[in-house]
């Protein structure tokens, strides 16, 4: 029974990690630049939510790759690392969305 439920979890962890690591930012991202229907299509938008997606990954890897370099007492790029700062962008991303359809409407 703990053996299943282990494998669910690492299943569960795994479909996050690619949903996030290759969709949900860079999504979020096209949402927030056409955040009107009419300019895009719902596969134009999946297409280009997947490659902005793994721009931002390689950007934030990059970036978290150099930190180590400029000051020691991070620990540059590790799994946590890329997990906070992609959650955050997406955070980030969400919350002006949000606030710019309040702000229209």
């Amino acid at each position: 029974m703990v053996v299943m439920l282990s494998q669910a979890i690492h299943v569960l962890w795994g479909i996050f990690g690619i949903l996030l690591l290759f969709f949900i930012p860079g999504y979020l991202l096209v949402k927030l630049f056409f955040n009107k229907t009419k300019d895009l299509e719902a596969l134009g938008q999946i297409g280009l939510g997947i490659a902005f997606s793994i721009c931002i990954a390689i950007v934030v890897g990059l970036l978290l790759g150099f930190v180590k370099y400029i000051s020691p007492a991070f620990s540059g790029l590790t799994m946590l690392n890329l997990l906070i700062s992609l959650v955050s962008i997406s955070a980030v991303s969400v919350v002006i969305i949000l606030f710019n359809k309040k702000w229209k409407s």
